[in-house]
């Protein structure tokens, strides 16, 4: 009684249904990038910066105000700049790499999560140029 806990989960799927029947949900949506480029602006960010660093965030506020800050606050900040420095090495130094974080899983989760925003990043980027240049 009075304890309360809370579950985070990028998938809502991915819990046991015996939990989520249990639980209250409470869906947080990622901000709009129109509000994250007023309210970044309004404090003296590049609208530019704003825009590319928003599509790597995700809508993510708290990873965006890190990626504009450039500080390793966030988590994530040091595995999208790892993920960044992996991707510009030849395939040689790339394999060196592998082969170290075969050796140690939590650092290869915290990989592939940067690489999943440094990516998806560059994919809404390029997608949005086509919506641009279409239009």
């Amino acid at each position: 009684q009075d304890t309360i806990i809370i579950l985070t989960t990028a998938r809502k799927s991915s819990l046991l249904p015996t939990i989520v029947s249990r639980v209250q949900s409470l869906e947080i949506k990622p901000a709009d990038s129109d509000e994250s480029e007023r309210y970044f602006g309004g404090r003296g960010y590049d609208p530019a910066k704003i825009r590319k660093l928003y599509a790597m965030s995700g809508g993510r506020v708290g990873l965006l105000k890190s990626l504009l800050d450039n500080s390793a606050d966030h988590p994530l900040v040091l595995a999208i700049n790892d993920a960044k420095n992996i991707l510009s090495q030849d395939i040689y130094s790339r394999l060196l790499v592998v082969e170290q974080l075969s050796k140690d899983r939590e650092k290869a989760a915290r990989l592939l999560d940067g690489l999943m925003c440094v990516l998806s990043g560059g994919l809404r980027v390029v997608t949005t140029k086509g919506d641009i240049e279409s239009s």
